[in-house]
């Protein structure tokens, strides 16, 4: 082949590299779009919405008082490099105190996919108590326009949200829970292929973002004695005893008017004595106690109505017009006080009672009577007596102190004989209380004066009774008598007393047991208006409150016997009474010799 003609071809392979070469430029110059699948996870520019519906309106407002804010909980992380969904924080990770019981969230447990929902009442109070505290900044707030029902938030973060409504009168709203997560879509949807790893499909952004806010109801007030040997409400103590209270007022209300009204008041039977120590605090949502120096407790003015011994005690939220609780809106009142059973106090049936009641308005715009409302509770308490002619007593003729001499009046009863009263069966330890002492004595009829006794519920108290000195001419009784007062509540009325059990015993030998049976009247209204004791189950037995007297065919009656002191019995004339002497004497006389005629021999 000729060289022109390789030339020729080696020119025209060159032309190709150089067309192919420009053609690849090209191609480089103007890519076309991949075919090849990229993952879709959640990016940070992703975002949702919250809507809050329910709210309701504030009557006669003139500007927007009611704010919504919206606090993070659950925050949703992203890789830095690429900016995609990398999975879920806890905004308070170790930052709060939990009550027992409670756990943080773990969301290094929860699947990619996973709803967000927080159901734990008291990791919520907590996280809200944290923001209240520290003044934590919301992620989105406003205020509500008047007559406004919705709102909602648009542009939110995906995570999960605490949102908080403040500043309503008419209504106290509960804390919402609302989340913005990613939910990952199936396989049929071209969802992942493995598990809920975002490793190879696509995610869906879910909101939970229409929901309906709870309004909580009025402003309540509870009273309980804590600790108590009854029930919450009633208990039973001894005349001298301290009383403690705790009182409960929650949920603290918003005011923004001119005419706030919140004031507690206290009112106590001429039973009780106030022991002027009332401490008033505040508690979260989850019951721990708020310590805040701005929060300083109002005075409480305590006065005495001299006619009548009742004593009520007044404590007032808004000073010179000035409500003094906006701040805590929501929070807790937690009031500890005491008062001592005094010697007033009544017996029995008819309890000691203490009221307290909570006078509050539920719109502080209007000035009238129309808008003002109020809540109550009460506790009572209760002593015993065993025939005390004190006002309530029915335990007349219980125990009877009896001898073998008979009255027209009096019949056999026995008086001056002197007993005391123990808590001990081994009599070592004296039971006294303010109004009773030692030792007791039985009076013409035979009765036991013995009042202010204390009665744990359920089980009872035991106390025991010993004749320590008989009357002249009598011999001492040595028994131990056991006094058992077993007392009975029931929430059906009110958790008052529906019942109280004595039984006297001595030894294994019961002598009487009675059972008082409590009812109470009421009014159309359902307000108890009178007491009524029926003893044993007789219809004959009912006393109406304040009656002091009984029957003694009514009562399974405890007789403590005493025998009278004889003579040694003599038989025969005066002979027999100087022969017995003349041998006694003899018989000294023999004792006498011998012990000499011993002296004698020993010497």
């Amino acid at each position: 082949m000729k060289m022109s003609k390789i030339k020729r071809i080696a020119a025209v392979f060159l032309t190709l590299a150089m067309v192919m070469g420009m053609s690849i430029t090209a191609f480089a110059d103007d890519p076309q779009p991949s075919t090849k699948t990229q993952p879709a996870l959640g990016t940070v520019e992703d975002k949702g919405t919250i809507t809050i519906n329910g709210i309701g309106s504030e009557n006669a407002k003139t500007e927007p008082t009611l704010t919504i804010a919206a606090y993070p909980i659950i925050q949703a992380d992203y890789d830095g490099n690429n900016g995609l969904f990398s999975g879920y924080t806890e905004v308070y990770k170790d930052k709060l105190i939990l009550p027992e019981g409670t756990s943080y969230l773990n969301i290094d447990e929860l699947a990619p996919g996973a709803e967000l929902k927080i159901n734990d009442t008291n990791y919520l109070n907590a996280v809200k108590s944290y923001i209240d505290e520290h003044k934590v900044a919301a992620a989105a707030s406003a205020n509500i326009p008047e007559n406004q029902s919705t709102y909602t938030f648009t542009n939110m973060a995906v995570g999960t949200y605490l949102i908080l409504i403040t500043g309503a009168e008419e209504n106290i709203y509960s804390p919402l829970v609302a989340s913005i997560y990613y939910s990952a879509k199936t396989e049929s949807e071209g969802g992942p292929t493995i598990g809920n790893e975002f490793t190879n499909g696509t995610v869906d952004l879910v909101s939970t973002d229409n929901l309906w806010v709870k309004k909580s109801d009025n402003p309540t007030i509870e009273k309980k004695i804590d600790p108590t040997n009854g029930t919450d409400h009633s208990n039973s103590a001894y005349v001298g005893e301290k009383i403690p209270y705790v009182v409960s007022v929650k949920p603290i209300p918003y005011y923004g008017g001119e005419y706030p009204v919140f004031n507690i008041v206290d009112t106590m039977d001429k039973g009780l004595t106030y022991n002027k120590d009332m401490k008033i605090v505040l508690r979260d949502e989850s019951g721990n106690e708020i310590s805040d120096p701005e929060f300083i407790a109002p005075q409480p003015i305590a006065v005495t109505d001299e006619s009548t011994g009742v004593t009520t005690i007044t404590v007032d939220f808004v000073l010179d017009n000035n409500y003094m609780l906006n701040k805590w809106q929501g929070k807790e009142l937690y009031i500890t006080y005491s008062a001592i059973l005094n010697e007033n106090a009544t017996m029995n049936q008819i309890a000691n009672v203490n009221n307290v009641k909570l006078n509050y308005t539920h719109d502080s715009k209007v000035n009238g009577d129309e808008v003002k409302d109020s809540d109550e509770d009460e506790t009572y308490t209760y002593t015993f007596d065993i025939d005390a002619a004190v006002e309530g007593s029915v335990t007349n003729k219980i125990i009877t102190k009896i001898g073998e001499e008979f009255s027209e009046e009096h019949g056999y009863a026995l008086k001056d004989a002197k007993f005391k009263l123990y808590t001990d069966a081994d009599c070592t330890k004296e039971y006294e209380n303010t109004i009773f002492h030692n030792p007791i004595i039985s009076d013409a009829d035979g009765q036991l004066k013995i009042a202010g006794l204390k009665a744990d519920a359920t089980s009872g108290t035991t106390y025991y009774l010993k004749e320590t000195e008989a009357p002249n001419g009598y011999s001492l009784n040595t028994n131990v008598y056991e006094i058992k007062i077993v007392p009975v509540y029931s929430d059906a009325e009110e958790k008052r007393i529906t019942q109280w059990t004595i039984t006297v015993q001595t030894g294994e030998t019961l002598l009487g047991t009675n059972v008082f049976d409590v009812t109470y009247d009421r009014d159309e209204d359902g307000k108890i208006t009178n007491t009524k004791v029926t003893l044993n189950g007789e219809a004959n037995t009912v006393f109406d409150q304040g009656t002091v007297t009984n029957t003694t065919d009514a009562v399974n009656e405890s007789e403590i016997l005493n025998t009278k002191l004889n003579a040694l019995p003599s038989t025969g004339g005066i002979g027999t009474t100087i022969f017995t002497i003349a041998g006694c004497l003899i018989m000294i006389a023999a004792a006498g010799l011998f012990f000499v005629s011993r002296r004698k021999s020993a010497k």
